[in-house]
């Protein structure tokens, strides 16, 4: 009978002498089995009070299909203007290079020098980089790895892009594209 059900819940005794997880995975399972129990036709009711879990197989509710919002070449522009004032020249063209080519944020860290075909001395519609690693600030430092599922490829940059490119090279030494001009993680 369901007021049996209650008694015992109420019992301080017969929890007490548990934790509260064991009896309430106690509870559980008893009351799954006397669900079971009336879906047999064995009781008429439950006699454990229900709660409002569902059992069995997971089922994700009918939701929206996720959109990616893809930005207009305004947008890019705007935040590479915003990246300028906190960055500086290499913030604007990380963002530029981002936006225009699709490179991931660890790809960009993890450019050499040495795969950027850029400059005046090239055709402007000649300039293009090279993807063949990503940086990763790990333990150890900062250390280049293979670029995510093997995704060496070649891009092609627009004219623009390819000069400000070759300005950042110019601004430093140093054989990433980010530089050393801070210590820090360039992707900050």
């Amino acid at each position: 009978m369901p007021v049996d059900g209650a008694s015992h819940q109420r019992a301080a005794s017969v929890r007490a002498a548990q934790a509260k997880n064991y009896a309430d995975s106690i509870e559980m399972t008893f009351r799954m089995i006397m669900g079971d129990a009336v879906v047999e036709g064995l009781f008429g009711v439950n006699p454990v009070p229900a709660q409002s879990r569902r059992r069995g197989r997971y089922e994700p509710e009918d939701s929206a299909e996720d959109t990616y919002v893809y930005p207009d070449p305004v947008q890019a522009l705007l935040l590479a203007d915003n990246a300028r004032v906190i960055r500086g020249l290499i913030g604007e063209v990380m963002i530029l290079v981002m936006a225009y080519t699709g490179m991931r944020i660890a790809e960009i860290a993890g450019l050499r020098r040495e795969f950027c075909w850029v400059g005046p001395d090239r055709d402007p519609w000649d300039q293009h980089i090279r993807v063949e690693h990503q940086g990763h600030y790990l333990k150890g430092g900062f250390k280049l790895h293979p670029p995510k599922y093997s995704s060496y490829r070649t891009l092609i940059l627009p004219p623009f892009l390819g000069d400000l490119l070759w300005k950042v090279l110019e601004s430093h030494e140093a054989e990433r594209l980010p530089g050393r001009a801070r210590q820090a993680d360039p992707r900050r």
